[in-house]
């Protein structure tokens, strides 16, 4: 629920619906935020426990009966500020917790009427900690964590975490092509590992559609692995390279031709990628071909040019 966006309406359905909280939901009533010592250490433990365990939502303004969505109670927000919740929240809970958002509500558009919600990641620094203890999310509550729990949170530290960097394509015949009577497109796609883990175990996997006119050509001293299946082929390296930290690689590089007289050929030409690792699967998908015909358009345009000089990322 992190990536949701919330306003007066979305709250008010959770009321009609009944919306009951969960592992990663949960309501609060208005008078749960406030200055004593008691009710800032509890903002913190809540908290940190979505944190520590699959992250989540708490809505500060809604009170809830039986753990289900019952009525608006709504907080002053010209006493208890965003930025008053902000600090009570960085300033309890070790480590910082990164990406956590708090999303302002005001109610027909009145401070004085503002529901809180608290968008909580999971972790990567996990686990935070409270007043010396860790909590967790059990059913509706937070409570402490054992101390194996604990140990098993500070794994999650030691994570892989690879991303699609970026797509380069550039036209390496730029100078020849009207003489060529085709375009050259050559196709790097990088992968950046942006966890604090090395990865070694890991596979990129691409799909093209299978157009004998492109004569895609990939080097031959890649250790690829090709599977063709009308419409559409399936390439992908056959082994893993050692990924640092903060490290980007090159992970698939190809060239394919485009006729002068043929340039129609890759309009909606798409790359799709899948990224097998141990912690699950990544899809993506590139307009390749989109890119490509602005290259050409502007190699058309541009004479006398170095290459740099047009190259595209997607």
């Amino acid at each position: 629920m992190t990536d949701e966006i919330w306003n007066q309406k979305k709250l008010e359905q959770l009321i009609s619906m009944q919306a009951e909280e969960s592992i990663n939901l949960d309501f609060k009533d208005g008078r749960a935020l406030g200055i004593s010592d008691n009710q800032k250490f509890a903002i913190c433990k809540h908290v940190s426990a979505f944190a520590n365990s699959d992250g989540g939502t708490i809505i500060y303004g809604l009170s809830e009966i039986n753990h289900k969505a019952s009525s608006l109670s709504p907080i002053d927000g010209t006493v208890l500020t965003k930025e008053w919740l902000e600090n009570v929240i960085t300033s309890g809970i070790q480590q910082k917790i990164e990406d956590l958002i708090i999303e302002p509500v005001r109610l027909d558009g009145c401070i004085e009427k503002t529901v809180y919600v608290v968008k909580v990641p999971v972790s990567h620094r996990a686990p935070h900690m409270v007043k010396g203890a860790f909590y967790k999310r059990y059913n509706f509550k937070s409570v402490p964590m054992e101390e194996y729990e604990v140990r098993h949170t500070y794994g999650r530290k030691q994570k892989v975490i690879l991303e699609n960097k970026q797509v380069h394509m550039a036209i390496s015949n730029l100078k020849t092509w009207q003489t060529d009577n085709f375009f050259l497109f050559t196709v790097d796609y990088h992968l950046k590992n942006i966890g604090n883990s090395v990865a070694e175990s890991y596979r990129l996997r691409c799909e093209l559609p299978n157009f004998v006119e492109l004569d895609y050509k990939f080097p031959t001293g890649k250790d690829y692995s090709f599977i063709v299946n009308k419409p559409n082929v399936f390439v992908s390296q056959k082994n893993s390279i050692l990924l640092f930290p903060e490290e980007d690689i090159n992970a698939l590089h190809f060239t394919f031709k485009v006729a002068e007289n043929n340039i129609d050929i890759i309009k909606g030409l798409q790359l799709k990628t899948i990224l097998y690792t141990d912690h699950g699967n990544s899809n993506f998908t590139h307009n390749i071909g989109k890119v490509g015909l602005g290259l050409i358009e502007r190699a058309k345009l541009l004479t006398n040019i170095d290459d740099s000089n047009i190259n595209k990322v997607s």
